[in-house]
């Protein structure tokens, strides 16, 4: 089972997946995976990018300084490689649940959360992530028929979630 949003709008899908981990952490939930942490200005891009790591609290940085004219992506894929690692290393089996910020870029070219998605269907766990709309084709293309899209509220996700559990 793999569930995922596509939403509008820098951040949403983070802050939305990000409420979700909490409420779920603070009913006992068992979870791995990684949430990224918007802390100020996401508009700008300016900020750096976080994910914390929901098995420990680890926050690992995943973006790099470009400097204030760049236009590029500012993603460190090493800092995701190394957070990929650190949540596929915390993963026993037993989790309720694998949330993941991202498929994106790196995911849809092999790399980054990728084996850590298989790793978790492998061990029946259900994965939820948030998938950037412009890879949705990519998305569905390494998904196939686990695949499920959700609606992205937080009574959509739920909902779903009680579905499954």
């Amino acid at each position: 089972m793999l569930g995922y949003i596509a939403t509008d709008g820098r951040g949403a899908s983070d802050r939305l997946l990000e409420r979700f981990a909490r409420h779920l952490q603070s009913d006992g939930v068992k979870l791995a995976g990684a949430v990224q942490i918007n802390d100020g200005d996401c508009e700008t891009g300016r900020r750096p990018m976080l994910v914390e790591l929901l098995a420990n609290g680890r926050v690992i940085k995943i973006s790099q300084e470009l400097g204030p004219h760049a236009t590029g992506c500012r993603l460190d894929a090493e800092g995701l490689e190394i957070a990929a690692h650190a949540v596929a290393d915390a993963m026993r089996g037993d989790e309720a649940l694998l949330i993941l910020n991202k498929f994106g870029k790196q995911e849809r070219d092999g790399q980054g959360f990728r084996d850590v998605i298989v790793q978790a269907l492998d061990h029946a766990i259900p994965v939820l992530l948030g998938v950037n709309p412009a890879l949705h084709k990519d998305f569905l293309d390494f998904a196939g028929e686990f695949a499920v899209p959700l609606n992205a509220t937080f009574d959509g996700l739920n909902d779903w979630f009680s579905d499954i559990t």
